[in-house]
């Protein structure tokens, strides 16, 4: 668990679901960069973290980078193919482009 009072920092030899936790708190922060750069280190990290993809995809449809968003739910999606909420997420993107 993160603290959301402790300050963060990058560590890139944290876990993947690690980073993805200290993601979702930048985000909380309202700190787009930093939690965009924690989900794509999770990423880096393992590369199969649904999360990440998640995490990763909204961030970017909420910012309007909506290729990339498309790029992000469809990777996750190749890892849980079944996942209807990643095919939701999908959806929600293609609609918006």
């Amino acid at each position: 668990m993160v603290d959301h009072n402790a300050p963060l920092y990058l560590n890139p030899s944290r876990s993947a679901d690690e980073q993805v936790d200290s993601g979702r708190v930048f985000l909380e922060r309202g700190e787009l960069a930093q939690a965009l750069s924690c989900f794509q280190h999770g990423l880096a990290v393992d590369s199969s973290c649904i999360a990440a993809y998640r995490e990763l995809g909204d961030l970017l449809f909420r910012t309007e980078h909506l290729q990339d968003a498309r790029r992000a739910f469809g990777l996750g999606l190749r890892e849980a193919p079944r996942h209807l909420a990643w095919r939701l997420q999908l959806v929600r993107v293609l609609l918006r482009s």
